[in-house]
C-alpha cells in the first residue's frame, strides 16, 4: 500500500499539471452553465409523484380552466365613490397575461347605477356573499378580488403585474395565495444561491485556519469541496436546467461535508511538515494513512445522500442523486488536486506545536466508564423524544415569522379567517338539485361550527342568501328550477359567480379558508368531507396542494426508515469490508445509531415534525456521522498491526483534534442556513449540529471504550501525530 501510494505522489509530482487543466475547464465549462440556471418555484418538490390529491387537482384544472386561486385584499373606503372604483382596477387585472379570470365585488353594470340603486346594491351583495368579498375587520373595509390563473402561467410575472397596477393605483393591498408564495420563492431562492455559500466558505475558513494555523493552506483544504459545488451546479444546471428549493441546498452540503477530507489531508500534511518532513514526504505519509480513510468517507456520505431514493418525492430523489455526485466529485478532487497544490507550494509554514486543546482533554477523559454512562443516558434521555414525534409540513411554516411573505399571509388570514384556499369539488348532472345543495351547505355548516374553517363559500350559500334577500327566507330553495332563476339574478348583479363554481363539464366546487395548513387540520377536513359525502350520496373531494403534501407527510415515516436502513446497512457493509473485521464494521455504526436516537429525540422535544425537508436527516446523519467512526477504526486497526501498547488510545490521540475541529467546523459551516429565509433550513442547521455534536462527540469517547477495554489510567500525553493545536 505505501509503495502504491509513494508511486501515485510521483506521478502526481510530474505529471499533477494535466489533472489541473481538465479541472479548470470542467469548472469554466460549469460556471457557464450556472449562468443560464432557472429556478422551480412551485411546490410540487413537496408532493409525491402520485396521489388521488394531485389526480384531483388536474381534473379540477382542466374543467375550469385555470389552477391556482390568487388573492388580491384591497383596502376602501366605505363610501360609494370608492367601491364605484373597483371595477375599473378589475378590468385592469383582467388584462394581465395568465390570469384566466377575475372576480371583483362590484360588477361594471353597477358602476352606472345612480348613488342610491348602487348602495343598496352593494348592500345586498354584502348579504349574499356575506362577507365574501367586502370584509369589515378592524373598522376597515377589505376588498376581496379573485384572480384566477391558468394551468399553464407562471406566478412570478403574474405576481410582479399584479403588483405592478396596484402600485400604480396607488392601493393598500395584501397579496395571498400559492402564486404568490410560489413568486416570492424565487427571489429567496436567488438570495440563498448568492449569500449562503459565500458565508458557509467564510465560516468554514475561520474555523479550519484556527485548527491548521496557515490561511493558504486552510484555503488550499477547501478547494477541493468548492470544485464539487460549482461542478455539480454546472451539472444540474446543463442536464436539468434548474434548481428548486430543495436542490439549492446541494452547494451547501458539498461545501461544508466535501471539505473534511481536504481538511483532513492538509491537517495531517502539517503535523508532519511540524515533524521536520518536507512536502513531498508529509503528502505521501498523509496520503498512506488516511487515504483509504477518505475514499471510505467519500462513499458513506454518498449513501447517506443516495439512501433518499427510497423517498417517494423526485425531487428528493434528484437531490440525494445530486449531492452524492458532488460528493464524490469533490473526493476525486480531494485525491487528484489537493495533492498536486500541496506538493506544488513553497514549503507551506506549519502551526506552532501546542498542547492538546482542553475540549481534547475533556473528551479523552471520558473514556471509559463515563463513556457507557453518556450512552446509556442518551437512550434513556431521547427514546421519550422520538415518541412524540409527528410527520407534518406547512407551506406557511415554511417561511421566518420576520420574513415580508409570512407577515403579510399573517394579515390576510387574520382578515379572512384563512390565507390560502382549499377546494370541495364534486360531479353533478344538474348543479342546482337542491339534495346536492343540502350536502355542500351542510358541509360548509360543519366546517365552520367545528373550526375547520373560518370561512367558506358555494354557489349554494350564495343562492341561500339571495333567497333571503329576495324573499325574506334564508334558505336554498325546494325547486332547482327556482335555485336557477335566482342564479340567473344573481349572473345578472356579477356574472362571474356562477362559471366560478360550475363548470360546463359538470364539474362543481366549493371554496374553503382554513385557518392553518397543518396536517390535523387537514384530516379533519377530509374526514367531515367524507361524512358529509356519505350522507349526502355524492362523491365530494378535497382539492388543493395541501393535500398532496400531507400525503407525503402521512408516507414520510415508514420512508424515513427504510432510507435509513438502507444507509445504515450500506455503511455496515463497508466499514466491515474495509476493515476486514465484522466487529470493528458493527463498532463503527455504534456511535451513529445513538447520534440517530439523540437526533430524533430532539427533535420530538422540540417540535420539529418529520416532513420531506428533516427526511433529509436521517440519510445525511448516517454518511456524515460514520467518517469519524471510519477515520477512528481505521487508525486503531493501523496501530493495533503495528503493536502499539494502547491502539485505542493511540488512535484516539491521532485523531481527537482533527475530529473535533472538523465537527466544528462542519456546524458552523451549516450555521450559514440561519441566513436563509427559511424556516425550514434554520431547523436543518440547528438539527446538523445536534448530530455532528453527537457523531463526534460519540466516537471519540464510546469507541476507544468498546475497543481499548479497560480504561488507561495515568497521565499519559504522548501522541503519534507529532503534536496538535488547541480545539
Amino acid at each position: 500500500m505505501k509503495s502504491s501510494i509513494s508511486g501515485f505522489v510521483d506521478a502526481l509530482t510530474r505529471r499533477g499539471w494535466i489533472s489541473l487543466l481538465i479541472v479548470g475547464a470542467c469548472v469554466i465549462t460549469a460556471v457557464i452553465g450556472i449562468s443560464r440556471l432557472s429556478i422551480i418555484t412551485d411546490f410540487s418538490v413537496f408532493m409525491p409523484s402520485s396521489s388521488k390529491y394531485i389526480d384531483a387537482a388536474e381534473e379540477m384544472s382542466r374543467a375550469f380552466g385555470d389552477a391556482d386561486q390568487q388573492i388580491l385584499l384591497v383596502r376602501v373606503e366605505d363610501d360609494v365613490e370608492s367601491l364605484r372604483s373597483l371595477p375599473a382596477l378589475v378590468l385592469k387585472l383582467s388584462g394581465i397575461e395568465g390570469i384566466t379570470s377575475v372576480e371583483g365585488p362590484v360588477p361594471e353594470a353597477m358602476a352606472a347605477l345612480g348613488d342610491a340603486a348602487f348602495a343598496a346594491r352593494i348592500e345586498s351583495l354584502k348579504k349574499m356573499t356575506g362577507g365574501a368579498l367586502l370584509t369589515e375587520h378592524n373598522g376597515k373595509l377589505w376588498a376581496t378580488i379573485r384572480l384566477m390563473l391558468a394551468g399553464d402561467a407562471h406566478p412570478r410575472p403574474i405576481i410582479r403585474d399584479i403588483r405592478r397596477v396596484a402600485d400604480g393605483e396607488k392601493l393598500d393591498y395584501l397579496l395571498s395565495g400559492e402564486p404568490y408564495l410560489e413568486a416570492e420563492i424565487f427571489t429567496y431562492v436567488l438570495r440563498i444561491l448568492a449569500v449562503l455559500p459565500p458565508v458557509a466558505i467564510i465560516l468554514m475558513l475561520g474555523v479550519f485556519r484556527l485548527r491548521i494555523g496557515s490561511f493558504r493552506a486552510t484555503a488550499l483544504s477547501m478547494i477541493p469541496a468548492i470544485i464539487g459545488a460549482v461542478l455539480t451546479l454546472g451539472a444540474m444546471s446543463w442536464i436539468l436546467g434548474s434548481v428548486s428549493i430543495l436542490s439549492v441546498l446541494i452547494p451547501i452540503f458539498i461545501i461544508v461535508l466535501g471539505s473534511a477530507d481536504g481538511l483532513h489531508i492538509t491537517s495531517h500534511v502539517m503535523d508532519r511538515l511540524a515533524a521536520g518532513s518536507g512536502n513531498r514526504e508529509a503528502v505521501s505519509e498523509t496520503m498512506t494513512a488516511v487515504g483509504v480513510p477518505i475514499i471510505m468517507t467519500t462513499l458513506t456520505t454518498m449513501a447517506g445522500f443516495l439512501s433518499m431514493l427510497l423517498i417517494d418525492s423526485p425531487a428528493i430523489r434528484q437531490m440525494g442523486l445530486a449531492a452524492a455526485g458532488g460528493i464524490l466529485v469533490a473526493g476525486l478532487a480531494t485525491w487528484l488536486v489537493l495533492p498536486v497544490l500541496l506538493l506544488r507550494q513553497k514549503p507551506l509554514v506549519s502551526a506552532k506545536k501546542h498542547r492538546r486543546g482542553a475540549l481534547v482533554k475533556v473528551v479523552s477523559s471520558l473514556r471509559g466508564w463515563p463513556a457507557v454512562v453518556i450512552a446509556l443516558a442518551i437512550v434513556c434521555g431521547f427514546v421519550p423524544g422520538i415518541l412524540k414525534l409527528k410527520a407534518s409540513f406547512s407551506i406557511i411554516d415554511m417561511y421566518k415569522p420576520s420574513t415580508a411573505v409570512r407577515k403579510n399571509i399573517d394579515e390576510v388570514t387574520e382578515i379572512l379567517g384563512g390565507s390560502i384556499p382549499v377546494y370541495a369539488v364534486f360531479n353533478i348532472d344538474d348543479p342546482y338539485d337542491p339534495a346536492t345543495a343540502q350536502a355542500i351547505l351542510s358541509l360548509q355548516q360543519k366546517t365552520e361550527e367545528r373550526g375547520i374553517a373560518a370561512n367558506s363559500v358555494s354557489i349554494y350559500r350564495i343562492i341561500a342568501r339571495a333567497n333571503a334577500v329576495i324573499r325574506g327566507v334564508e334558505r336554498y330553495p325546494s325547486s332547482s328550477t327556482t335555485a336557477k332563476m335566482l342564479a340567473n339574478v344573481i349572473a345578472g348583479m356579477n356574472p362571474s359567480f356562477s362559471r366560478t363554481f360550475i363548470s360546463s363539464s359538470g364539474l362543481c366546487r366549493a371554496v374553503f379558508f382554513l385557518p392553518d395548513l397543518e396536517d390535523d387540520t387537514l384530516q379533519s377536513f377530509i374526514d367531515v368531507t367524507a361524512e358529509s359525502s356519505r350522507q349526502g350520496g355524492i362523491d365530494i373531494r378535497p382539492v388543493g396542494t395541501a393535500f398532496a403534501i400531507k400525503t407525503m407527510n402521512d408516507r414520510i415515516i415508514s420512508q424515513q426508515l427504510y432510507s435509513l436502513l438502507l444507509a445504515a446497512g450500506i455503511v455496515f457493509v463497508l466499514s466491515a469490508f474495509t476493515q476486514k473485521n465484522l466487529w470493528l464494521g458493527l463498532a463503527a455504526v455504534l456511535p451513529i445509531l445513538l447520534t440517530l436516537v439523540g437526533l430524533f429525540g430532539t427533535m420530538g422535544y422540540a417540535g420539529i415534525e418529520l416532513s420531506v425537508l428533516t427526511g433529509i436527516m436521517s440519510g445525511l446523519t448516517v454518511g456524515v456521522g460514520i467518517d469519524y467512526a471510519i477515520h477512528y477504526v481505521s487508525l486503531f486497526r493501523y496501530a493495533r498491526d503495528r503493536k502499539q501498547k494502547d491502539p485505542a488510545k493511540s488512535a484516539l490521540d491521532y485523531v481527537a483534534t482533527p475530529v473535533l475541529a472538523n465537527a466544528i467546523g462542519l456546524s458552523i459551516g451549516f450555521t450559514a442556513m440561519i441566513f436563509s429565509p427559511l424556516r425550514i433550513h434554520v431547523i436543518l442547521s440547528v438539527l446538523m449540529w445536534v448530530t455532528m455534536v453527537l457523531s463526534a462527540g460519540l466516537t471519540l469517547t464510546l469507541l476507544p471504550t468498546i475497543l481499548g477495554g479497560r480504561r488507561q489510567t495515568g497521565n499519559d500525553n504522548t501522541r503519534s501525530d507529532g503534536g496538535q493545536a488547541d480545539v
